[in-house]
């Protein structure tokens, strides 16, 4: 009789040890600093480069004056080019804050784009983001938000200066699962608005290109080691296009992204991945594929940087009959410090426009193909301080005429950090 009141009462106190182990388990999963070793790592701290600090507020001004010079076609004309002097300045700012579970950074930048000729080209730009991340130990949700309000060229296709308004928010968590092992999850809301009164090639671009997206992002993150890490990656896009609704898509990606942090040799990001894009309407084909987008930089002794970008993707056009092409784009850029604090810098890229035309208008598919090569001489003065002066040639090939141009650019830039 004895012996089985023991043998109860130690079975119920290996319960309440395994009882107790569960719920010391479930908080140190949700506990901000139960398991000191088992936290995510402090997103990167936004005051290490500010000039003004005020408490835990950073702040990092920047002047950007740039592209001043002549621009032989100003308006990527195929007949007879236009040309004008122009320059664009403005300036930008860092803030960041940092407080014991929040780190929370805004950027702003401000353009005004000049034209000595041709006015009604002149305009400004504006972009600002935010995004705050909470450091609750082993769970860290953010939230961020864009708004970018522009009259430069959106891409490689439009030629047009048109005025449009881009604006994004959403939020997301990570959730550390091992020690250099976390599962991540985001949503993202974003959408692009161009002006009712711009207009390129006889289209309205507001009627084909005004849309909103939803895209809903997961995966797994491990860190191989403090500056690298890879992650593994499903994405689900809705596309909605207000006025034009037969354009409507779906997208699904699935692939891996290596990050390099800025302290490591090279530093960048390698996107790799298969997409398949999904239009809703049967008269516009369905594309799959290999998707990238790598952004990459090497330096050497701080006396030579290599810079690579390459992109690969479906994008939206403006022509009714060729509602998206292929995009291939890639740009090389060397910078060689040959005395003291006098650089030369060569660059050189290539874009091309795989179009894809709807079921009933098959003979409307084309290729274009855009080529830059330029180089110049730069002059540093402090570590975040470059004035240089290049020369630039583009040139645009295509089956249609009217898309052919050629373009030569020698101008000015400088960029002074505070």
């Amino acid at each position: 009789m004895v012996s089985m009141e023991r043998k109860e009462r130690r079975v119920s106190m290996l319960s309440m040890v395994s009882a107790t182990r569960r719920v010391m388990l479930l908080g140190a999963l949700l506990c901000p600093g139960t398991v000191a070793a088992q936290t995510y790592p402090a997103p990167p701290d936004t005051s290490e480069r500010a000039r003004v600090r005020i408490g835990p507020i950073s702040v990092r001004p920047a002047l950007i004056v740039r592209d001043v010079g002549v621009d032989s076609n100003v308006f990527n004309e195929s007949g007879t080019p236009q040309e004008d002097f122009s320059a664009t300045a403005g300036a930008k700012v860092d803030v960041g804050l940092r407080v014991n579970r929040m780190v929370a950074s805004y950027k702003s930048t401000y353009e005004y784009i000049y034209f000595e000729k041709f006015t009604a080209e002149r305009g400004s730009n504006r972009a600002s983001d935010a995004r705050v991340d909470f450091l609750l130990g082993r769970i860290r949700p953010h939230v961020f938000g864009s708004i970018l309000d522009s009259h430069e060229r959106a891409n490689a296709e439009i030629d047009a200066r048109a005025h449009r308004r881009q604006g994004g928010y959403g939020g997301g968590f990570g959730a550390l699962l091992f020690a250099r092992t976390s599962l991540t999850a985001e949503y993202r809301r974003t959408a692009a608005r161009y002006a009712d009164d711009e207009v390129f090639n006889g289209v309205r671009l507001a009627d084909a290109l005004n849309a909103e997206a939803d895209i809903l992002t997961g995966g797994v993150e491990l860190e191989l080691t403090p500056l690298t890490s890879v992650a593994f990656t499903a994405e689900q896009q809705r596309d909605r296009f207000q006025r034009s609704p037969e354009r409507d898509a779906d997208t699904r990606r699935f692939g891996g992204t290596v990050t390099f942090q800025p302290g490591a040799l090279i530093s960048g990001r390698v996107q790799v991945g298969y997409r398949a894009f999904e239009p809703k309407s049967p008269d516009v084909p369905r594309m799959t594929g290999v998707a990238a987008a790598v952004a990459l930089a090497y330096s050497f002794r701080d006396q030579s940087r290599v810079a690579l970008t390459l992109d690969h993707d479906v994008r939206y056009s403006f022509a009714e009959l060729t509602p998206y092409y292929l995009s291939t784009a890639g740009r090389l850029t060397v910078t060689q410090r040959i005395y003291g604090p006098v650089d030369v810098q060569a660059v050189g890229g290539a874009d091309r426009l795989a179009y894809e035309p709807r079921t009933d208008a098959p003979d409307a598919g084309r290729r274009d193909t855009l080529r830059t090569l330029g180089g110049g001489l730069g002059y540093r003065f402090g570590e975040h301080s470059r004035i240089g002066l290049n020369l630039e040639h583009t040139e645009r090939s295509s089956p249609v005429i009217e898309r052919r141009y050629t373009r030569r650019r020698i101008v000015a830039s400088l960029t002074y950090g505070f």
